[in-house]
C-alpha cells in the first residue's frame, strides 16, 4: 500500500513507481499522466533512475520536484531549497539545501512532531588568519579597511537585502537551543487551521456590490466541491490596494455551503461602513484565506423578505423600516404607561421587540434568549418620514427607503500654532476631482491656485484626459514658479496615482523612501559597531 509524504497541505506519493500514484488517464512514452484525487493530477516523465513530477491541481500549476533512485530500496527527493531521503517507504532524513552547508535534519524517533537538526558539515570561520593578514600586509590601515567593508557588505545583505531568507529558514520549525557539537533541536509548529489563498485580480477597480458578487462567485466555483456533509469552511477577505496596503473586511467567518449569499451580503455590509479611503481606492486584489475543517456549524440565518415592507440589515440583524409595531411580528403583550404604551412583539427570528411609544418617538430593544442584540430611538418628522438613531449613526427613511445616513465623529480641536519666523507663502495648491464609469477612477477636474490666481482644467476642454493632466501640470512647470512648492492634500494615497507617469514624462523626479534612510541607519550602526569590536 502506497504511503504518502505531507508537504504544503498535499499528500506525495512515497515512490518512484508512476502508476503507483494514483489512476492512469493517459501515456505517453515514459510520459505519464495521473490522478490522485478529483482535484489533483500529477504529470509524471520517467528517465534512467530519475522522475520529473509536475502537481496540477484543477488545471493550475502548483510545484514541480525531482525523484533520484539511490538503491533498490531508496530514493531522493528534491522540492524547491529542500531534499528528502526516502527508504524502503519512510522518511529518514530531511536537508535544506545552502550556498554555505546542507543542514540535515534527523528524526527522534518514529511518530513525534520533535526533530533534531545536525550540520554535518559545518562551515568553520577562523578569524585569525584575518588580523595575521593585516599585521604581515605593506599597508595594515588599508587591508583593515577593506576588511571592514567586507563585514559591513555582509551583514548589510544578512538583515536589510534578504532578511526573510537568513532568518526564517523554515516557517514549519521553531528554533529551540543550540549546544557547543553544532546540534539543533527543532519543534513542529502545528496550525490549528490549514490555510490556503485565492487571489484575483481586480486591475485598479473600486470596490462594488457587482465588482464584488461576481468575483466571489468565481472563487466560490473553485472551491464548492470541498464541502462534505460533516466539514465547514473558515474564511477571511483581504483587499490589496494599489497603494500596497492590504485590509481585512470583516472578521474570521464560518460557513456551510448554504451560506453563500449570506457571506456575500456580510462583505457589502462591511463595506458600507468604512471610511471613504477603502471604498474609493483602487483595489489590486481580492485575496480569499480560507480553509476547511470537520465538523457541522449552524447555517446563516439568511432573510427573506417577502412582505410589503422594506427592512435594514444592521450588525447582521434583519430590522423593518417602519415606527409600527405591527410591523415587527406578532404582538404578545401591550403594557399601558402614564406617557405612552410598552408593546411586546415576537418576530420571525423567535427574538423579541419590546417597543416604548411615546409621542412623536419610540425607543425599541430586540433581544434573544434574555440577551439584548440592539436597542435603538425612532424619531417621527412627518407622516412618511422618520429618523432611527443606531449608537453614533443616524439613518433617515422616507416612504420605506433611507435617503441619508450621517455618522457623528468625535474630533479634537485644532491647536493653535506659534507665528513661523520664517514664514514663506511662495507656495501652490493643487486638487483633482474624479468621477467612477465602469468601477473606475477618471480625472475630470484639476485646479490649481498660486495665491493670485487660480485656473481649472476641466476634460471638456480637452480630447482626452492625458491632455487635461499634462496641460495642467506644464502651467505650472514655469520659470517664476521655480523653487516653489506644491502642496496636495492626500497626494500619497490619491493624486499621485494620476500624475506620477506624467511626471515622469515631463521631467525629472527625486522621490524621497523611508526605507532608504532605515538602511543606512543599519549599515552606520554595525560600521560602528565593528570598529568599537576590535579596539
Amino acid at each position: 500500500m502506497t504511503k504518502f509524504q505531507n508537504y504544503s497541505h498535499y499528500k506525495l506519493p512515497i515512490t518512484m513507481e508512476p502508476l503507483e500514484y494514483g489512476k492512469l488517464i493517459e501515456q505517453f512514452g515514459n510520459k505519464y499522466i495521473v490522478q490522485l484525487n478529483t482535484n489533483n493530477v500529477f504529470v509524471i516523465v520517467e528517465k534512467q533512475n530519475e522522475n520529473y513530477i509536475k502537481l496540477f491541481r484543477k488545471g493550475e500549476l502548483m510545484f514541480e520536484f525531482k525523484d533520484v533512485k539511490k538503491s533498490e530500496f531508496s530514493f531522493v527527493r528534491i522540492i524547491a531549497d529542500q531534499r528528502y531521503t526516502f527508504e524502503k517507504n519512510k522518511l529518514i532524513s530531511t536537508e535544506i539545501l545552502s550556498s554555505v552547508s546542507n543542514i540535515k535534519i534527523y528524526p527522534l524517533y518514529e511518530d513525534t512532531n520533535a526533530l533534531t537538526l545536525k550540520n554535518i558539515t559545518p562551515f568553520k570561520f577562523n578569524i585569525d588568519f584575518i588580523f595575521d593578514w593585516i599585521d604581515n600586509s605593506k599597508d595594515p590601515l588599508k587591508a583593515f579597511l577593506i576588511w571592514e567593508l567586507c563585514i559591513i557588505l555582509v551583514f548589510y545583505i544578512i538583515f536589510v537585502i534578504l532578511p526573510d531568507q537568513f532568518l526564517n529558514i523554515d516557517n514549519n520549525l521553531t528554533l529551540a537551543s543550540m549546544s557547543a557539537g553544532n546540534i539543533i533541536k527543532l519543534r513542529r509548529v502545528v496550525s490549528k487551521n490549514v490555510w490556503n489563498e485565492f487571489i484575483l485580480k481586480v486591475n485598479n477597480k473600486i470596490f462594488t456590490k457587482d465588482l464584488f458578487e461576481k468575483l466571489f462567485n468565481k472563487f466560490w466555483l473553485r472551491i464548492e466541491e470541498n464541502f462534505t456533509n460533516v466539514n465547514h469552511m473558515f474564511i477571511l477577505l483581504k483587499i490589496k490596494y494599489n497603494n500596497g496596503e492590504i485590509v481585512s473586511i470583516g472578521k474570521l467567518q464560518r460557513l456551510n455551503l448554504r451560506d453563500k449569499q449570506w457571506y456575500i451580503d456580510f462583505i457589502i455590509e462591511n463595506m458600507k461602513f468604512k471610511s471613504e479611503y477603502y471604498n474609493e481606492t483602487q483595489i489590486v486584489s481580492f485575496i480569499f484565506s480560507y480553509g476547511f475543517k470537520d465538523g457541522k456549524i449552524k447555517n446563516k440565518e439568511i432573510i427573506l423578505n417577502n412582505s410589503e415592507i422594506n427592512s435594514m440589515e444592521h450588525n447582521k440583524l434583519n430590522i423593518p423600516i417602519s415606527m409600527n409595531p405591527l410591523d415587527y411580528g406578532k404582538i404578545v403583550k401591550i403594557i399601558e404607561t402614564s406617557n405612552g404604551e410598552i408593546i411586546f412583539v415576537q418576530n420571525i427570528f423567535d427574538q423579541i421587540v419590546i417597543i416604548s411609544k411615546f409621542n412623536g418617538f419610540n425607543e425599541v430593544e430586540i433581544s434573544k434568549s434574555g440577551k439584548t442584540l440592539i436597542k435603538f430611538r425612532d424619531e417621527l418628522i412627518s407622516e412618511n418620514k422618520f429618523e432611527r438613531i443606531i449608537d453614533n449613526k443616524k439613518y433617515l427613511f422616507e416612504n420605506g427607503e433611507q435617503f441619508l445616513l450621517t455618522k457623528d465623529m468625535k474630533s479634537k480641536f485644532i491647536s493653535k500654532l506659534s507665528t513661523s519666523k520664517n514664514f514663506n507663502n511662495k507656495f501652490i495648491t493643487l486638487d483633482i476631482e474624479t468621477f467612477i464609469k465602469d468601477s473606475i477612477l477618471i480625472v475630470y477636474c484639476i485646479s490649481i491656485f498660486d495665491g493670485n490666481f487660480k485656473k481649472s482644467f476641466f476634460r471638456n476642454d480637452f480630447k482626452n484626459v492625458d491632455e487635461l493632466i499634462i496641460t495642467a501640470l506644464k502651467s505650472i512647470m514655469v520659470r517664476k514658479y521655480n523653487k516653489t512648492n506644491v502642496y496636495i492634500h492626500n497626494m500619497a494615497k490619491f493624486d499621485i496615482i494620476f500624475l506620477l507617469k506624467y511626471l515622469v514624462k515631463l521631467g525629472t523626479i527625486h522621490p524621497v523612501f523611508d526605507k532608504f534612510y532605515k538602511q543606512i541607519f543599519i549599515v552606520s550602526l554595525f560600521f560602528i559597531l565593528t570598529i568599537l569590536l576590535y579596539f
